[in-house]
């Protein structure tokens, strides 16, 4: 009985620690180590591109002047899109980001920060004569898994086959070898990719659709919330946020209200 009762003892502080694991830190939390943790995929260029430890692109480089007028540093947690979101369910990052659009079915889960990109989606393929929804009827079409484009695509209503692939890069490259005909992408990719891949002519459509795209944060975690909006607010309204997306995408994708 004094075996059992010493276990249990030993067994309650543990239990605890388990269950507190899931908890999203705490803005003050935050503060005071000095790190956000930052959540991409790094395989969407130019929004997130890995680069050995770290990211480069557009949303690595916004989010590091959130962070740095918070006064934090920055860890880069290389997460795929499929279990991105999940992630921050499990309190494994702070923030997530991965172009990701506001829908309402999201807002329901996760919490957002302000709108900062606005690119509409376009058909992406190696023919200049895809630039609408009809012109994909029988055709194959490829989705980045778990993703807005997945749901947008098998939502339409014509005949097509559509193959799901794990990544944007290897979506990419079935666009490039002929595995699928199309896809969707944001048409504020096409810059980078036409200077990637020269080679290969791949066409954008006119932009189809537009969504506005924010950082996901835990649901709930309302003084972070504040403080990433905050700082991306006024980052937003120097010529330097300008600046930044002509640099990545040519033109200006701000969302216009």
């Amino acid at each position: 009985m004094i075996a059992v009762r010493r276990l249990a003892r030993l067994a309650l502080p543990l239990l605890c620690l388990t269950l507190g694991a899931a908890e999203a830190r705490t803005y003050a939390q935050i503060r005071d180590i000095g790190v956000l943790r930052v959540g991409m995929p790094g395989d969407l260029p130019p929004f997130s591109i890995g680069a050995g430890k770290s990211m480069v692109g557009f949303e690595a480089e916004l989010v590091q002047e959130v962070a740095r007028s918070l006064n934090l540093r920055v860890i880069f947690e290389q997460i795929g899109g499929d279990d991105l979101l999940a992630a921050l369910d499990q309190d494994r990052i702070d923030v997530a980001t991965n172009n990701l659009v506001i829908t309402s079915t999201r807002e329901t889960r996760f919490d957002f920060s302000a709108p900062y990109n606005c690119s509409g989606v376009s058909i992406v393929s190696l023919s200049k004569s895809l630039n609408k929804n009809a012109d994909l009827v029988g055709k194959k079409i490829g989705v980045p898994r778990n993703t807005i484009i997945q749901t947008y695509v098998e939502k339409l209503a014509f005949d097509k086959t559509v193959k799901v692939y794990e990544t944007s890069i290897e979506l990419i490259r079935g666009v490039a070898t002929g595995d699928v005909d199309a896809t969707y992408a944001f048409s504020a990719m096409a810059p980078t990719i036409q200077r990637l891949y020269p080679q290969l002519g791949v066409h954008f459509s006119p932009a189809l659709w537009s969504a506005p795209n924010g950082m996901a944060l835990r649901s709930g975690n309302e003084a972070l919330r504040q403080a990433v909006n905050g700082a991306l607010t006024r980052y937003m309204r120097t010529p330097a946020y300008k600046a930044l997306l002509t640099k990545h995408f040519a033109q200006d994708t701000s969302c216009k209200s």
